[in-house]
């Protein structure tokens, strides 16, 4: 999924995990879409990846989310790869 990166927070769990939670822009869901009296712009979201991204995150760049099977099959964010805009 190609989006736009609007923040970003690394932090260490209390048994020494790093990992990275971004906040990046979306497309509002088809329910709100549906429900809403007005529904303008864009909606944001959040994912966690473990390690530091610091170094490949930007706030207002271009990136690619790359996810994976993970746990009981669920989508996990596997890989963050910027993209050239």
């Amino acid at each position: 999924m190609r989006t736009k990166i609007i923040g970003y927070i690394v932090s260490e769990s209390k048994k020494g995990t790093i990992g990275t939670t971004i906040y990046f822009e979306c497309d509002h869901d088809d329910y709100r879409r549906e429900n809403a009296l007005k529904c303008v712009g864009n909606s944001c979201a959040s994912e966690y990846i473990r390690g530091d991204y610091s170094d490949v995150l930007t706030v207002g760049e271009t990136v690619e989310l790359i996810y994976g099977k993970g746990f009981e099959g669920r989508a996990v964010l596997r890989e963050i790869i910027a993209v050239e805009n």
